[in-house]
């Protein structure tokens, strides 16, 4: 094998007169060996991307809070109709008086 220092190689270096590519740091593509880099580097990745969402939202403003109270309003108001609807069908009876029954409902029509 020809050492890849003597053909020309910019970054080569030569060990005992054998040619070793150089090292590479761990970055975009390279897996760490140890998988507590992989996770320390995902919690500031996590860290990052929840910085740029505030940053986001608070760019929105009052029109993205509005938006945002909107969807979620009616989520929850489509939920708690189809979790009425069904503990009534189940039960006979209108939900205030199967409280726990309609909570039930909503939690597993929620999730």
């Amino acid at each position: 094998m020809i050492p890849m220092a003597r053909i020309g190689h910019p970054v080569a270096r030569e060990v005992k007169g054998i040619a070793v590519p150089p090292s590479r740091p761990c970055g975009l593509g390279m897996q760490s060996q140890f998988p507590w880099t992989r996770l320390r580097s995902s919690r500031s990745l996590a860290r990052r991307s929840k910085a740029k969402g505030r940053e986001r939202l608070v760019s929105l403003g009052a029109a993205g809070l509005m938006s945002y109270w909107l969807m979620k309003l009616l989520k929850h108001s489509i939920i708690n109709g189809i979790a009425w609807y069904l503990t009534a069908m189940r039960t006979g009876v209108p939900p205030p008086r199967r409280w726990k029954t309609f909570l039930a409902t909503y939690a597993a029509v929620y999730v």
